[in-house]
């Protein structure tokens, strides 16, 4: 019975423990985000802090707009080579084939020569 009494108690004394740890917690992100907002009215009423954020945001914007272009630059300078290499390989297969259509031509024409002068 005694044994009982005290896993009762035990467990009273790890109720209070917790509900203490929730409303610390509570009140702890409470006053997080009552900071929160005292720091966004600041941000807002304060016009030399609004501006000075507004030219930093400017920056970042004109930051990534730039890398954007570099980028696209890069790639660009990528696709011409690949097109030039395609376009040479292209032109060198052409010309093989050109020479092998020459070649087999010539031949059989000697073939057909041949066979006439025999």
């Amino acid at each position: 019975m005694e044994e009982q009494k005290e896993t009762l108690l035990e467990r009273q004394a790890k109720m209070r423990e917790r509900a203490k740890f929730l409303k610390d917690k509570r009140e702890s992100e409470r006053l997080a985000f009552v900071q929160e907002k005292y720091d966004q009215q600041f941000r807002g009423q304060c016009e030399e802090l609004r501006s000075i954020l507004s030219k930093k945001h400017l920056e970042q914007v004109c930051l990534d707009r730039l890398d954007q272009l570099h980028q696209k630059d890069e790639m660009a300078v990528e696709k011409r080579a690949f097109d030039d290499m395609y376009a040479r390989l292209w032109e060198q297969d052409m010309l093989e084939k050109a020479a092998r259509e020459e070649r087999e031509a010539r031949d059989l024409h000697e073939r057909n020569h041949g066979v006439w002068k025999s």
